[in-house]
């Protein structure tokens, strides 16, 4: 008798405990937080963000290629085989308004058929690179002076065929900020 009255004291100490949200009922105890990620990061951050400015001068000229390259800072981590990089360039697309256009992209000197392409790769070791070409075989800028402001978001790959699969505007930086909150990614700022 003794056990079955200890055993309904504690059932009703539980119940009492638990707190009811009147649209999905009982609620049990908060959990333990979650584990720190390796080197001190957060360890629930699914996605990482950075952004950047880098001046047109450190740009490297690929001699006949017509193409200039700038590493990506160190303050961005090489990508893993598993991450893709989604990377916006901080532009003036309709000579209207600056805003963040996702490359690569080609942009135009207003009426002319000549423009620059803005575009990325990832070396085999993971460095992210980012590529400025000139349509007319000419450097990008006619002084490679001034800078470009850049916004990288590094992802797990099965992350990009979800975006895919939900018909995500990739090129709209909004609605993949988006997503990213509808699907309880946290995107974490570095």
């Amino acid at each position: 008798m003794k056990i079955k009255v200890v055993l309904a004291t504690l059932a009703v100490c539980v119940l009492a405990s638990c707190e009811k949200d009147p649209q999905t009922g009982p609620q049990g105890p908060q959990g333990p937080a979650g584990s720190d990620g390796q080197d001190g990061e957060d360890g629930n951050a699914n996605v990482d963000a950075y952004q950047f400015t880098l001046n047109l001068s450190a740009f490297y000229h690929y001699g006949s290629s017509h193409v200039w390259a700038e590493p990506a800072p160190s303050s961005v981590p090489n990508l893993q085989a598993d991450q893709l990089a989604l990377v916006y360039v901080w532009m003036d697309p309709t000579n209207n308004a600056f805003e963040w256009v996702q490359q690569p992209f080609s942009h135009y000197y207003g009426t002319s058929n000549y423009f620059n392409e803005f575009f990325h790769g990832i070396e085999s070791d993971g460095d992210l690179w980012l590529y400025i070409r000139n349509s007319g075989g000419v450097q990008p800028y006619t002084t490679m002076s001034g800078s470009l402001s850049y916004k990288v978001f590094i992802i797990e790959s099965r992350m990009q065929h979800e975006m895919e699969a939900e018909g995500i505007n990739q090129h709209n930086l909004q609605e993949v900020q988006a997503f990213f909150d509808q699907q309880g990614y946290i995107v974490q700022t570095r």
